[in-house]
């Protein structure tokens, strides 16, 4: 599941997140556009972030940039668990 780390979650992105555990579905959200926080700003941003959404245990958020590629390694090992897990 994607979000923007610039911001809050939106009421649509807890929607999203509320929908997928109502199947029990394992979630990995990916906060998207890190690089464009200011280094200041981004532990909050994070602790707020995982505040509003309330991530279950067992579920992960990725802070990720495709410009700095933070966070690459980590989204691409994912894709390959959940491939490989069946």
């Amino acid at each position: 599941m994607l979000i923007d780390f610039r911001h809050l979650p939106t009421e649509d992105d807890l929607l999203m997140y509320n929908f997928l555990k109502y199947y029990n579905l394992p979630v990995t959200v990916i906060a998207t556009k890190a690089d464009k926080v200011g280094g200041s700003k981004k532990e909050k941003n994070l602790k707020d972030i995982l505040r509003a959404m309330d991530l279950a245990v067992g579920d992960d958020l990725v802070v990720f940039s495709s410009v700095t590629k933070l966070g690459v390694k980590e989204v691409l090992q994912k894709i390959d668990d959940i491939i490989h897990q069946s």
